[in-house]
């Protein structure tokens, strides 16, 4: 009865403590296409504050898998950005280290998540790519943008609070209702 109670007790502060937990928001951007030196890649927040960010494609960035190089750079921009860094991290993977295109080539899908420091605090994310090679590409550079997991302060379940008070007093009232049996069973001994 005691490990039941104990158990009730856990569960309702568990509960509780879940519904008052805020949620930290989560955007995506997706590169694609091929990117070489003096291609533009543009962040832009208008909230909570507003602020624009360009990495612009470095002439020793073009070996390789260069949307790579890229998504790397763009990450660490954005990272060590002395605005930026006050509001969102960024973290960012290139390849899954399993995929490959129809030639058995690794398929390179690189993204960067953008991961709000605040949990529960919204950020409005904008992203766009200005092409800036100069003799015409045959892989358009593409960006795109996507939350995963939006902001919140709402609780991640949908229990009430009244039920964790409920769950809370019953759990009380079993441990002190092992208790007076105790009691009572010692007297009665």
């Amino acid at each position: 009865m005691k490990k039941f109670s104990l158990i009730v007790v856990a569960l309702s502060a568990w509960i509780s403590a879940a519904q008052a937990a805020p949620i930290a928001q989560v955007d995506q951007i997706t590169l694609s296409g091929a990117t070489y030196p003096g291609d533009q890649w543009i962040l832009t927040l208008s909230a909570p504050i507003v602020y624009t960010m360009t990495y612009t494609v470095p002439l020793g960035a073009d070996f390789g898998c260069n949307i790579c190089n890229v998504t790397a750079g763009w990450g660490a921009s954005i990272n060590a950005d002395a605005v930026l860094s006050t509001v969102l991290t960024a973290s960012y993977d290139v390849w899954d280290g399993v995929s490959v295109n129809e030639f058995g080539a690794a398929d390179y899908d690189p993204i960067i998540l953008l991961t709000a420091l605040i949990p529960g605090q919204p950020f409005l994310a904008a992203v766009a790519v200005i092409d800036g090679f100069d003799g015409g590409n045959p892989l358009p550079v593409g960006v795109n943008i996507t939350t995963l997991v939006p902001a919140s302060n709402d609780p991640p379940m949908a229990v009430p609070a009244s039920s964790s008070l409920v769950l809370l007093i019953f759990g009380l009232l079993l441990c002190g209702a092992s208790r007076f049996f105790r009691i009572k069973h010692a007297l009665l001994d």
